[in-house]
């Protein structure tokens, strides 16, 4: 039988079309490698929201020139966003690429793969817009955790975002598909179901808004917990923090991207919303889910961000006390309104406003995690910590804890928290509160 290998990099939707790609392999007859050196077909699925991202990628791809050399049958693919932006590019830089496909068009690549074997011309891209259902070939294989595509695409215009050239504008999948997917995850044995979109709060299909979805996918009986990323602030809704206080499994955990805090960036990078809104929005989603955590991503360094506006951004962080955030120095994408703007602040600049804006959100992290000290909560069990081995888990607003006691992968169990760092809660397991 012949043999497939796949690499993932960048975020959730990456990792998701990853497990999807599997299932249409196996369907097809074909069986999973233990390593490029072993497979038919070398698979890997990039990510262009940054420079450095597409980097990794393409340096990763580029070691395979010499195994390529030796085996020149095999198949290498590369697909994903940076597919779609970068196709050109892709083929320049590494010419031994046999195939480039696409967001859309991942439900080819089999077929695609098995045509190049075969003997048909080399390279092949591919990189239109297919209706067909891909999330619905997926195989669930239990475990902790899943994925649960909700849309695909996204219908926000940010300046400095290249997701809808890569993915299209955002596209509802049907309420009945997602119901049964998830079904399926829940017969499996997986404990936790994550739906996720570019936008997913911005969800709709017919008369099901995001509200009522995660209502109707929180009533599966089986899995522990129910969570959802990522959310645009103009998206989210009181209704949606309604939902999420009344059921309690769903998560009380909200990522909710603010990207600066300053006004004037913001209006330059297409947000729609202002700094104070965004305060509102996280005002309000606390007084209504009490326990709630928020986390945030950060682009430093956009076109002509002052210190001024970096300061605000600082000022907003510790406003919002947000459990952790995803912070970047800004680069060029192609395709986007950004990219035709001066990249104007210096490398220096922005390395120096990434680390200090890294240091203020562990400050803040180390104050939320002090709010648990002597607390008992309710935590995930997740596996072994790779450090010291004790148990790992999480609490259904996100924090980390690391734990003594005796638990199961999957089981729900208290922990009482005795010590915390910027990054870790510890503690043990409260036996008589099992």
């Amino acid at each position: 039988m012949p043999r497939f290998f796949i690499t993932v990099f960048g975020c959730q939707m990456n990792k998701l079309d990853g497990e999807l790609l599997e299932g249409l392999f196996v369907e097809r007859g074909w069986d999973a490698a233990e390593s490029a050196r072993d497979a038919d077909v070398v698979v890997f699925l990039g990510c262009s929201v940054r420079q450095h991202a597409e980097d990794r990628l393409l340096s990763r791809v580029g070691r395979l020139k010499f195994l390529k050399r030796k085996r020149p049958q095999m198949v290498v693919a590369v697909g994903g966003c940076i597919a779609q932006v970068r196709r050109e590019e892709i083929l320049k830089r590494l010419p031994f690429v046999d195939l480039v496909v696409g967001p859309g068009s991942l439900l080819r690549l089999p077929e695609l793969s098995e045509a190049l074997l075969a003997g048909a011309k080399r390279p092949v891209c591919c990189y239109e817009r297919l209706d067909k259902e891909f999330d619905g070939h997926r195989r669930p294989k239990g475990g902790l955790s899943a994925f649960l595509r909700v849309m695909r695409g996204c219908s926000r215009a940010c300046a400095y975002c290249v997701v809808p050239r890569a993915r299209g504008p955002a596209v509802s999948r049907p309420p009945d598909a997602i119901l049964s997917e998830a079904q399926k995850l829940a017969d499996a044995g997986v404990k936790e179901i994550v739906l996720i979109g570019q936008d997913v709060s911005a969800y709709r299909f017919g008369d099901v808004d995001f509200p009522r979805l995660l209502q109707l996918v929180a009533q599966i009986e089986g899995p522990k917990r129910f969570g959802f990323v990522t959310s645009h602030p103009l998206s989210v809704s009181t209704r949606l923090f309604e939902v999420m206080a009344d059921n309690p499994r769903i998560s009380r955990y909200l990522h909710m991207p603010a990207q600066s805090g300053s006004d004037r960036i913001l209006r330059l990078m297409r947000r729609g919303y202002s700094a104070d809104h965004y305060i509102q929005t996280v005002q309000t989603a606390r007084s209504i889910v009490g326990d709630l955590e928020v986390a945030s991503d950060f682009i430093v360094g956009f076109p002509t961000e002052t210190e001024k506006d970096f300061a605000a951004t600082l000022k907003l962080l510790h406003h919002c006390a947000f459990i952790n955030s995803f912070i970047f120095k800004y680069s060029p994408r192609p395709y986007t309104l950004a990219a035709k703007m001066e990249d104007d602040v210096p490398s220096s600049v922005k390395k120096e406003r990434n680390l200090r804006l890294l240091e203020a959100q562990s400050e803040v992290s180390l104050q939320r995690k002090k709010k648990l000290l002597g607390k008992t909560v309710a935590v995930l069990v997740e596996g072994r910590d790779k450090k010291s081995q004790r148990l790992r888990g999480r609490t259904f607003n996100n924090h980390i804890v690391v734990f003594d006691g005796s638990a199961t992968v999957g089981d729900v169990v208290s922990v009482k928290i005795e010590t915390v760092t910027p990054l870790t809660a510890f503690g043990k397991v409260e036996e008589d509160a099992r």
